[in-house]
């Protein structure tokens, strides 16, 4: 698969979707990694692509695996990366939207669609950025714990409103007596 390949016609699709697969070749997912990783294999791709009414739904999962030095251990390490994904295209035209004289509210407004720009679906962008999200950017080995992970209980809060005995410098404050 090349990345020209993940720039798709919406007028080309069938009314019943597309599915792609394929793999991109490893320079291509070199350019969308985090400085701790380098990749070892190239990025292994599956694609649902679903015209619905004038809006195209993307399902996807992208598997690659990335070598690393663990952030705990500095150790080599390797790690199977997979995320799966869902994204909706929109008509760009229907993205632009004028709201004077309306009231509009912060929980009206949730992520942005995707653009549906020149009746293309770039879905290279879309890839690019569901591995980069995918990263963690401090990579641990498998099996290496990470300090929270090593205890069940919870940490003692520094302060709390609840009395768990007072610190015996404060212990003369009970005394005090207000008129």
């Amino acid at each position: 698969m090349k990345p020209s390949d993940l720039q798709i016609h919406v007028a080309e699709l069938p009314s019943n979707g597309k599915k792609f697969a394929g793999e991109l070749p490893a320079e291509w997912v070199t350019e969308s990694l985090l400085p701790a990783y380098k990749g070892s294999t190239g990025l292994r791709l599956e694609l649902d692509v679903t015209p619905i009414a004038e809006n195209i739904l993307v399902r996807g999962k992208l598997a690659v695996r990335l070598d690393f030095e663990c952030s705990r251990t500095l150790a080599p390490a390797s790690v199977e990366l997979t995320a799966p994904f869902s994204e909706l295209f929109v008509p760009g035209e229907k993205h632009r939207m004028t709201l004077t004289d309306e009231e509009v509210s912060s929980d009206d407004l949730t992520d942005e669609p995707w653009i549906i720009a020149d009746g293309m679906v770039d879905l290279e962008a879309l890839v690019r950025e569901h591995l980069v999200l995918a990263q963690d950017p401090y990579p641990v080995a498998p099996g290496v714990t990470r300090p929270d992970d090593d205890d069940d209980t919870e940490p003692t809060p520094l302060w709390s409103s609840v009395q768990q005995g007072a610190d015996p410098r404060w212990e003369q404050l009970k005394n005090l007596k207000l008129d």
